[in-house]
């Protein structure tokens, strides 16, 4: 099984994003970044094999989980460093 994750770690699924998740304006760089290797690693683990269609209602979900994910990063990191992490209302377009 950790074979199975190791080489799973090489590979991206960032590709079925494109053109088809467009996020809001309050994120960073580094937040779509974060946040596009978070649904990378959800939809490795819903299909392993990357063979499978994926269906609007999956990636939306997945999207969501790591958009609220970052968020509570940045609530964190707001906490204590509030003028350099204020905005942390993010949204898809």
């Amino acid at each position: 099984m950790s074979e199975c994750w190791s080489q799973l770690r090489k590979q991206t699924r960032i590709n079925q994003l494109q053109n088809r998740v467009y996020f809001g304006g309050a994120l960073s760089g580094r937040d779509t970044n974060a946040v596009n290797k978070t649904v990378s690693g959800l939809l490795k683990l819903m299909d392993p094999g990357g063979n499978a269609e994926l269906s609007d209602e999956d990636l939306e979900w997945a999207v969501r989980i790591a958009m609220e994910a970052r968020r509570r990063v940045k609530e964190q990191q707001k906490r204590i460093g509030a003028a350099e992490f204020r905005n942390t209302h993010f949204s898809l377009a």
